[in-house]
């Protein structure tokens, strides 16, 4: 509880917020929300995009937790006005939701759906995750996920910057290693 309780912390000027609904295995839910002081994001030649939503929590006093949390979005498809279907239920992205905190870390990866558009200079990315289903995966010690089973849904705002999504991603894959295959 004491971990929820450090997520909960909240920036002055939020630019890109997720609502986590955790549906819990006794069959409650939890209700959440996260800001993210960080978002960047890259598209690559095919005009897929790889989105990074970070917050790094420094727990203050003595019984909170330094946390951070990373989202990554990965989209294999993008809807086009007027030739495609575009709601929030249907599937163009992988997620990957990773929070760590000094001795632990818990993935949470799944699937849902990202709309997103730049503005005039591309540098700007603006966009709306939507429905995102997300199970515990992979982990770097055999402490319990927060999650069983949560969903993902909110707004966010990025900046061009390449350099920074290759980096967390790697830095990601380093602490928890490849994605499982099957």
């Amino acid at each position: 509880m004491l971990a929820m309780t450090t997520l909960l912390g909240a920036c002055a000027t939020p630019q890109s917020r997720l609502d986590v609904v955790d549906f819990s295995q006794d069959g409650s839910t939890n209700h959440y929300v996260e800001e993210f002081d960080e978002a960047f994001y890259d598209i690559d030649d095919n005009g897929n995009l790889d989105l990074i939503l970070r917050r790094a929590h420094t727990g203050r006093m003595s019984d909170e937790l330094d946390l951070t949390q990373v989202v990554h979005v990965r989209s294999v498809w993008r809807s086009i006005p007027g030739q495609t279907i575009a709601d929030d239920d249907q599937i163009n992205a992988t997620i990957n939701y990773a929070i760590m905190g000094a001795a632990t870390g818990h993935t949470f990866e799944g699937a849902g759906s990202v709309f997103f558009k730049l503005d005039k200079r591309k540098e700007v990315l603006t966009g709306e995750l939507g429905r995102a289903v997300v199970k515990p995966s992979r982990k770097t010690s055999p402490t319990r996920p927060l999650f069983s089973r949560a969903e993902l849904s909110g707004s966010f705002r990025a900046i061009r910057d390449s350099r920074q999504v290759k980096l967390i991603k790697n830095d990601l894959r380093r602490i928890f290693g490849p994605h499982p295959v099957g």
